[in-house]
């Protein structure tokens, strides 16, 4: 709740958020756009493929089955683009922003199944 306005989705709250505070949604377009995308980004890309990662992680069900390998090999590919990105700088899209916020909590499951280990960039 923010006044009289109710929102839900993670998402749309930090977008919400962003736009109140230069600090957390840039005010110059090119960056602002580029923190949209990545805040898109965590929710479409990222959390789409850790999500069903960390459940057969946490299952303990990941073995060699077909599957398995098929998830773990999307969310590696993901994380690969990403940590190509972060190993150049520190936030995602130039300065912390609410994509920073999105994607750190959407990597949280993956780190907690040291599914980060061989992406510092990406754990950092």
């Amino acid at each position: 709740m923010d006044g009289d306005i109710s929102i839900f989705e993670s998402g749309a709250i930090l977008l919400h958020l962003g736009n109140l505070s230069d600090a957390l949604l840039p005010a110059d377009s090119r960056r602002r756009n580029e923190a949209v995308e990545w805040l898109f980004a965590a929710l479409n890309s990222v959390e789409m493929a850790s999500l069903p990662w960390s459940i057969l992680k946490f299952s303990g069900d990941t073995g060699d089955a077909p599957a398995w390998k098929r998830l773990d090999a999307f969310l590696k590919l993901r994380l690969q683009r990403m940590e190509t990105v972060l190993a150049k700088r520190e936030w995602l899209a130039g300065s912390f922003s609410v994509a920073d916020i999105l994607m750190s909590d959407v990597l949280r499951l993956v780190d907690r199944f040291d599914g980060l280990a061989t992406y510092p960039a990406c754990r950092d």
